[in-house]
């Protein structure tokens, strides 16, 4: 799936990415045949419910893990990558831009992560959230079920997000 159509400017490859792993029964909380370019100056929300592989995208993004199979293509020269938990690290955005990744992201950390790849402060922004106000500030929302890609939202409103989340059986934050 791709985040935008423009040409030249991918700064991530994902190709039919899996990781599992080996020390848990239910390989949900893997991802599995995952397919996504990140492109420069885009910003990227990714839900989903519990388990269903929004951690170990953002992991596998940022290098902390080693696909199973498949390929994971970063620019070196754009892709210096920062992992927050929670919440946005403010030192994130000093320094040269940089792609931010924030696993748990609230509709303030969202905002200031717009900000900042607007701007150019970021190179660009992946946050996993379960509230669909802050997901509605990225350009697409990516939706994840048990560790598969189900669908891909460009320019979602809010009601749109929770359109696409009661699909997959629940409805989160608003």
């Amino acid at each position: 799936m791709e985040e935008s159509s423009e040409e030249g400017d991918e700064i991530v490859i994902l190709e039919d990415a899996v990781k599992t792993y080996e020390n848990l029964i239910d390989s949900a909380s893997g991802i599995h045949g995952v397919n996504l370019v990140l492109r420069k100056g885009r910003f990227l929300a990714v839900m989903g419910p519990e388990e269903s592989g929004k951690a170990t995208l953002l992991r596998c993004l940022a290098g902390q893990v080693r696909l199973t199979a498949g390929t994971l293509w970063r620019d070196p020269e754009a892709a210096d990558a920062v992992l927050c938990r929670g919440a946005l690290d403010e030192r994130a955005l000093t320094g040269p831009p940089r792609l931010l990744l924030v696993d748990g992201a609230e509709p303030a950390h969202c905002a200031l992560l717009r900000d900042a790849v607007d701007d150019g402060r970021a190179v660009a922004a992946v946050v996993t959230t379960e509230d669909v106000t802050a997901a509605a500030a990225a350009d697409a929302v990516l939706f994840l079920h048990r560790g598969r890609v189900v669908d891909m939202v460009a320019g979602a409103n809010p009601e749109r997000i929770r359109e696409c989340l009661s699909r997959l059986g629940g409805e989160q934050e608003s």
